[in-house]
């Protein structure tokens, strides 16, 4: 199997996400052929993709609670839908900021691969979307879900949208519009996807929105049963418990050979990651900036390269 040259892999945390796009700002010198986004994570990847950090900048530093979700009323409905909140603004914020034309140029892509990771509703099984160039189920590392490729702009933007959708919170969506399958937040199976990544690539940067402290805790165990009742059991364990995304770490981490950074704060970056306020993600833009500056001085291998003429600036702090 040839493998990937350099893999970004991009962890959620909801509105902690901005820390992500203050790091990718600093490091959009690098070029990466595989893209690996887990829940709000996959968000930024389509900007990456296209190479438009700018405007990746502008939309997440101004981003609000209310571009996200919005309450299901009378709260019965929302519980007969299977989340108490919908996450159709979020949708129509992506199909904003994602049209048909950038959509397919990222599922035509020759060179490089989008993967957004999901979990399907009614099995609980980790479905990864894919867009791009290379990526076959062959390709899948032992012990992993399915691969599903994204055949049109729409599957696209709602795959992203399914992998933010957080259990519970908000009412499952649907990713295929002929298909009755219900997904949610991907990362209630896998808490970034960087084994995977490790697996596929030989060099891996992980952009890991919460501290170390924060992604431990105590084991995590599935529902019995994938229904709405059953993930509301578990995902009060999750809420508290990421030891998900510490295995995922740990397992990536052990992976011989290649490079393998991983960037992520030294402190906690928010009371409240269902918050999105302009103010406060400001703050963790400029202090993904600060941590991704420390990390390039600290790691030669990631260090950027010269700038041709016609490169995007980088944006202010």
């Amino acid at each position: 199997m040839q493998k990937y040259k350099r893999a970004l892999v991009v962890s959620g945390g909801s509105s902690k996400v901005a820390f992500a796009v203050g790091v990718l700002d600093r490091m959009r010198h690098l070029e990466f052929d595989l893209l690996v986004g887990t829940s709000s994570g996959a968000l930024v990847l389509p900007f990456v993709a296209l190479k438009k950090h700018d405007k990746m900048l502008a939309v997440f530093r101004e981003a609000r609670t209310e571009d996200f979700y919005e309450p299901i009323e009378p709260l019965d409905a929302g519980v007969a839908a299977g989340g108490l909140n919908s996450a159709k603004p979020l949708l129509e914020k992506i199909r904003e900021n994602l049209d048909d034309r950038e959509a397919l140029s990222i599922i035509d892509s020759t060179s490089t691969t989008l993967v957004v990771n999901t979990v399907r509703l009614h099995d609980g099984h980790l479905i990864r979307w894919v867009a791009g160039c290379r990526l076959e189920s062959e390709q899948n590392p032992p012990g992993e879900s399915g691969l599903l490729r994204v055949a049109d702009a729409e599957s696209l933007r709602r795959a992203v949208w399914a992998s933010c959708i957080q259990p519970v919170g908000m009412k499952p969506g649907r990713i295929v519009l002929s298909n009755q399958e219900r997904f949610i937040d991907g990362g209630f199976r896998c808490g970034a996807a960087i084994a995977f990544a490790r697996h596929l690539a030989t060099d891996v940067l992980a952009i890991v929105t919460s501290t170390s402290s924060e992604v431990d805790g105590s084991e995590f165990y599935p529902p019995s049963k994938w229904d709405i009742a059953g993930v509301a059991e578990a995902v009060l364990a999750r809420l508290v418990a990421r030891r998900v995304l510490q295995n995922d770490i740990r397992e990536g981490a052990a992976v011989n050979g290649g490079e393998f950074g991983i960037v992520q704060p030294t402190g906690k970056l928010t009371p409240d990651a269902n918050v999105f306020d302009p103010a406060q993600m400001k703050t963790m833009v400029a202090t993904g900036q600060q941590r991704a500056d420390e990390f390039l001085n600290s790691h030669p291998h990631w260090k950027p390269v010269a700038r041709t003429p016609n490169a995007e600036p980088s944006g202010s702090p």
